[in-house]
């Protein structure tokens, strides 16, 4: 398996790796810095991103900056037991509000994103995805009876679109395709005591109601059912320590969820029926395909955005135009890296393209466009997400600025931070850097800032709006 910041010959191949081990388990590296990026003589950023170390005590590192060790990378992955591998257990998971109204539309072909009343879900670590944090309140289940109730009465109304009758009469229609549609909800095949279970509650409501209300009724019934809210893997054993292997349409539903926020289409379906998903390549066949579909862009998109924390706007010490326009320039830019880019790790740090409008333009310093369009930033002050306004505002000082790097880039341990020190007494008139250094020498305070700040201090050339200065 190629090592994550290896220069990548195609979109696909910069999420597969990781796929593989998500949804099939493979033997593969996990990690760290390859002697690619080390070549040159910028090596990661330009020399003038972090300032001159020649320059003393100014906004850039200075000299005497602390040693940082950083983990090395994880050894290679091996999926055999008896190796001490560790499973983790499927757990169920609840859909998100994006693959809820995806759902809706995909498979009924309601555009009315009813998912969007439910409770916002609990970020963790930034992600609002985190099945741990999912816990079912009863809002949740209001919220979802709701939402089954109009989504039914809705595809009712168009019975004969919403199942593809093609003039079947509708009683007819519903005991030939009903399993169809609902093996897209499912995001399965249904077991026969489930087919017969849902074209008996037809026919029941049909003893006293038309044929839309009975409709209406039946799908109700699945939309509320938990095999359609929740994400439910009970796998296949492989008699080896009581471990259990995803089947095709576990898999299928991995693919589909992860990758397009959606159920899984019929011919991912029937990919999964013909066995096309048992094996890695299979899978890494599908993913291939799937990534360079067009449904993966906003899912990528969105991912990074969350990783990059575009829903913390408030943190920003702007006005509420500038606000958004910091927000849907890196929008922009994660969707040109995916679509129109190489789509290369490294060019996520690296690029200096960005999507700008007059106010924007000004904080980086560059000529304004006659609209709103893209620009290349300054070869000696920019150079990827991390020297954006969005990252650099919302990270607006060195000990924020160094707790992300170290936290979601490079995944080092920090110690807890759940302690707040005394506000260091320094001088009026001193600089970021000299209020932090003389912070960290408070004996609560070094442990955590001997670690973060020296990191966060590489940016001291960004002030808290993330406007370039050569001196404090």
């Amino acid at each position: 398996m190629a090592r994550l910041w290896r220069p990548l010959r195609d979109r696909a191949l910069t999420v597969v790796p990781a796929l593989l081990i998500a949804v099939s388990g493979c033997t593969g590296e996990l990690g760290g810095p390859t002697e690619e990026l080390a070549q040159g003589p910028s090596g990661l950023l330009p020399p003038a991103v972090g300032g001159n170390p020649k320059t003393g005590p100014g906004p850039g590192p200075g000299p005497g900056l602390p040693v940082v060790t950083i983990p090395p990378p994880l050894p290679p992955a091996d999926c055999n037991p008896q190796a001490g591998f560790f499973v983790a257990p499927s757990t169920v998971r609840r859909l998100s509000i994006e693959q809820y109204n995806r759902a809706a539309l995909d498979v009924l072909g309601d555009t009315s994103s009813p998912a969007n009343t439910f409770p916002a879900a609990a970020r963790t670590a930034g992600f609002d995805n985190q099945t741990d944090a999912q816990q079912v309140q009863r809002e949740h289940v209001e919220r979802w009876e709701s939402a089954a109730q109009g989504l039914a009465r809705r595809a009712a109304a168009s019975g004969d679109l919403t199942l593809g009758c093609g003039g079947e009469p509708l009683d007819t229609c519903v005991q030939n395709r009903l399993p169809t549609l609902a093996s897209r909800l499912f995001r399965r095949p249904l077991t026969p005591t489930e087919v017969e279970r849902y074209v008996n509650f037809y026919s029941q409501q049909r003893q006293t109601e038309s044929p839309e209300v009975a409709l209406e009724l039946t799908l109700a019934g699945l939309l509320m059912s938990p095999n359609f809210l929740f994400v439910i893997e009970r796998g296949v054993p492989t008699g080896s320590n009581g471990l259990f292997r995803l089947n095709g349409y576990e898999v299928a539903s991995r693919l589909a969820l992860m990758l397009w926020d959606q159920p899984p289409t019929e011919p991912l379906l029937a990919a999964a029926t013909a066995g096309e998903l048992e094996t890695p390549e299979g899978i890494a066949a599908r993913a291939r395909t799937m990534l360079a579909d067009p449904r993966a862009t906003h899912v990528v998109q969105d991912f990074h955005g969350q990783w990059i924390g575009l829903h913390e706007t408030d943190k920003l010490a702007l006005p509420e135009a500038t606000k958004d326009a910091a927000k849907a320039e890196i929008e922009w830019f994660l969707r040109d890296w995916y679509e129109t880019g190489t789509a290369r790790v490294q060019d996520l740090f690296l690029s200096r393209r960005a999507w700008v409008d007059a106010e924007l333009a000004q904080l980086y310093g560059v000529a304004a466009p006659a609209q709103p369009g893209p620009v290349e930033l300054p070869a000696q002050h920019r150079a990827g997400l991390l020297t954006r306004v969005m990252f650099l505002g919302t990270h607006s000082i060195p000990p924020s600025r160094g707790s992300f790097v170290l936290d979601k880039l490079l995944c080092a341990p920090l110690p807890p931070l759940d302690v707040m020190p005394p506000s260091a007494q320094v001088a009026e008139g001193s600089t970021t850097r000299e209020f932090f250094e003389q912070n960290a020498k408070n004996p609560c305070a070094s442990g955590c800032h001997g670690l973060v700040d020296p990191v966060g201090f590489t940016f001291e050339n960004y002030d808290r709006l993330g406007v370039w200065r050569d001196d404090e």
